[in-house]
């Protein structure tokens, strides 16, 4: 039978929390704010700021006349609206058997699950974050010269004044395992913890952290500055109707546990969540350029892509699919897709083929400076 602890809920709670910052990568490498009961926003849009950046100047020494003065800059904030989109949780129910016969200790059997579900929601949504930041440099990563590429995104965020300290390098395991190659990478020393962000790092090249993610393709990797992008969560508040529950806030995040009772079902009910949005940061000063992050991909030797022939009706489509020399999937992003006569048929950024009339077109993909094609009948 199990051994019931009679537990505050806000304990709960702030375990919650503390096991939520363990299972986190991504979310701990950006610009984070969290705060518990929520009480709602104008839009559901959270106002945050984070470190401006400045430039240095110069005068020459012994000027005279205006050349002596010293010119003023001013450090402003760079305030970014973060709207709250995604409600992240893990809802579970267990029966009075499972309880009274199974479960020997709720907060490792059924807690500690949903929190990882939770840290796996929010280590996605950052990383879809990554993808759609309007990158000013894409960098190929070259897997004989992989430390050239990151010298080349050093030299990026260099030029652009960029902030040294808190830089990151994120990566998925095509570039992992090409960086475990390049005898000029420094491995990590593991020991000392067990969190998963010091398990994801992996040591340093070209002067940046170099941390895996399973959230990331293979094939994809980002350079960025802590303050590129942003997390905001907010706890939701705990409904009057909730007998056991409280919202808890620590170290930039924010989350809410409820826990009730089913009559009717003879069945407990436990939900871990938070309210949570995600931003990246335009530089308002220089016409709202992202700069504070680079993105890398990975190179490949060749592309194909399927079908190499297709024959529509008008109207209907067909998905392109592209893959690299490896034989994997490469996103569509990073693909560009052209129709030889859009009369005939049209092709989305996407790579989906759209039948428009009678006749033929050929699709151009290129991919890495690759191209192959697809042969299109409309009939």
């Amino acid at each position: 039978m199990a051994v019931n602890e009679f537990v505050k809920a806000e304990q709960f709670a702030a375990l919650t929390l503390g096991m939520l910052e363990r299972e986190l990568i991504l979310p701990r490498l950006i610009w984070l704010n969290g705060f518990g009961d929520f009480a709602g926003a104008k839009d559901d849009t959270i106002s945050i700021r984070v470190p401006g950046r400045l430039t240095a100047r110069t005068r020459e020494l012994r000027a005279t006349g205006n050349a002596r003065n010293i010119i003023m800059d001013t450090l402003t904030e760079q305030k970014i609206d973060v709207t709250l989109t995604t409600d992240i949780y893990s809802a579970v129910p267990t029966t009075d058997e499972e309880l009274t016969l199974d479960i020997a200790n709720f907060g490792v059997q059924i807690l500690a699950p949903q929190v990882r579900a939770v840290a796996e929601g929010m280590e996605d949504a950052v990383a879809n974050e990554f993808r759609s930041a309007p990158y000013t440099f894409t960098i190929v990563v070259d897997p004989a010269k992989t430390h050239d590429s990151f010298v080349d995104a050093r030299k990026a965020l260099n030029d652009e004044n960029v902030p040294f300290g808190q830089r990151v390098l994120v990566v998925g395991s095509g570039i992992e395992a090409a960086i475990l190659k390049d005898p000029q990478f420094v491995h990590a020393d593991q020991s000392g913890s067990d969190a998963a962000l010091r398990e994801a790092f992996v040591g340093r090249i070209a002067g940046f952290d170099v941390i895996v993610s399973n959230s990331l393709d293979d094939d994809e990797g980002y350079a960025f500055h802590k303050t590129a992008f942003t997390m905001v969560t907010r706890a939701p508040v705990v409904p009057d109707g909730a007998p056991y529950g409280a919202s808890q806030s620590y170290n930039g995040l924010a989350m809410r546990w409820l826990r009730d009772y089913d009559f009717v079902s003879t069945t407990d009910r436990s939900l871990v969540d938070t309210y949570a949005g995600f931003g990246h940061v335009l530089e308002a000063q220089d016409s709202d350029r992202f700069v504070r992050g680079v993105r890398l991909q990975l190179k490949s030797a060749t592309v194909d892509v399927t079908p190499a022939t297709v024959t529509l009706a008008p109207g209907a489509t067909q998905q392109i699919t592209v893959k690299d020399d490896g034989g994997d999937t490469v996103p569509a992003r990073n693909a560009t897709f052209v129709s030889g006569t859009p009369a005939k048929a049209t092709v989305s950024a996407s790579g989906l083929i759209t039948a428009v009339a009678t006749g033929t077109s050929t699709i151009t993909v290129t991919y890495q400076g690759h191209t192959d094609t697809v042969a299109v009948t409309v009939s």
